[in-house]
Order: C-alpha cells, then sequence, then structure tokens
C-alpha cells in the first residue's frame, strides 16, 4: 500500500508503483556520493556518481524493498540507501550531476529501447 501524510496529518491516497507511504516535513539537503548496487535504467552495478539531495520528506513502510543505490556521502531514504527499484522503476531522493557520471545519457536510452 503507498500514501502520503502532509504535515496535518492527513492522509493521500497514492498510484501505487512503489509500496511505501510518504511522511512530509524535516528539511534534509546534502550533496551525494554515490554508486549502483543493481542495474537500474539509469546506470549499471558499480557506476558511481555525484549528485544533491534535497527533500521534505521521509519515505516510511517500505518493506522488503529493493534498493539500488548505496550512498557513500548524503541521507538517502534509509540507513545510507537510496533508490527503490520496483521492476524498471527506480525511485528516490539522490538526484545525479550528469557531468559527474557521463554514461547516464547512454543508460538511459539504452533502457529505454
Amino acid at each position: 500500500k503507498s500514501g502520503m501524510h502532509g504535515m496535518s496529518g492527513e492522509a493521500f491516497e497514492m498510484v501505487g508503483a512503489i509500496p511505501a507511504t510518504v511522511e512530509m516535513g524535516g528539511k534534509v539537503v546534502s550533496y551525494n556520493i554515490g554508486s549502483f548496487t543493481t542495474d537500474t535504467p539509469i546506470g549499471g552495478v558499480g557506476d558511481s556518481f555525484k549528485g544533491h539531495e534535497f527533500h521534505h520528506s521521509s519515505i516510511t513502510d517500505i518493506g522488503d524493498a529493493t534498493f539500488a543505490i548505496r550512498l557513500t556521502r548524503g541521507v538517502g531514504i534509509k540507513d545510507g540507501w537510496d533508490g527503490i527499484m520496483v521492476e524498471k522503476t527506480l525511485a528516490g531522493y539522490a538526484h545525479l550531476h550528469a557531468c559527474s557520471y557521463l554514461r547516464f545519457a547512454e543508460a538511459f536510452v539504452d533502457a529505454c529501447l
């Protein structure tokens, strides 16, 4: 089940693509350094990148989610892990800087073909 809880506690139903709950509140601003631990639509196992995250939420009730990104710098979703993978969907807080990871465009186009 997926959903979102607003700042005042109100609940909203989400589309359900990612089995998790989003809790609004707080603020995270961080630079990221990470690497992919599984193949994703934007990168392969072992590929590393730099980027940032900026969010006013946390993701909870993630169950046995498969994470695709391990951060060596940054917060991510949980304990330095980011990028929940569900089939070919990658959902996370890390925004990679394309100039730090030049294979991004190639990997994305390959995933679309």
